[in-house]
């Protein structure tokens, strides 16, 4: 059993950093610190990419990790590829839910029940 981690729109509201290490830690002491990580990259950019794969990795083992974005950089790539994450492009369509957060939510709950 491990822990899947997301960090998307949900949690930006009241997204702290010790915060999220109390996450990690809690989860870590059930999971035998393995973890799943789903970054909704829409929300957060590259620029929190390299934090955020870290606070996981000092808990635990890094199991899987996606980035679900709608529009993405150049460099998104080899970025997310250099930290060991997997991209995964979510189409935009006008009107109704957001697709990004629809595709972050299947995920986390995928990867929670392996």
């Amino acid at each position: 059993m491990w822990c899947a981690v997301s960090v998307s729109r949900v949690t930006q509201c009241h997204f702290r950093q010790e915060q999220f290490v109390q996450l990690l830690r809690r989860c870590s002491s059930r999971a035998q610190k393995r973890f799943g990580l789903v970054v909704d990259g829409d929300v957060f950019g590259p620029k929190h990419f390299d934090g955020i794969v870290k606070a996981v990795k000092r808990h635990g083992e890094l199991q899987q990790g996606y980035i679900f974005a709608s529009t993405m950089g150049k460099n998104w790539k080899q970025l997310v590829a250099a930290l060991g994450l997997e991209l995964r492009e979510v189409e935009r369509r006008a009107g109704g839910k957001d697709p990004n957060d629809i595709a972050i939510s299947l995920e986390a709950a995928r990867l929670a029940f392996q």
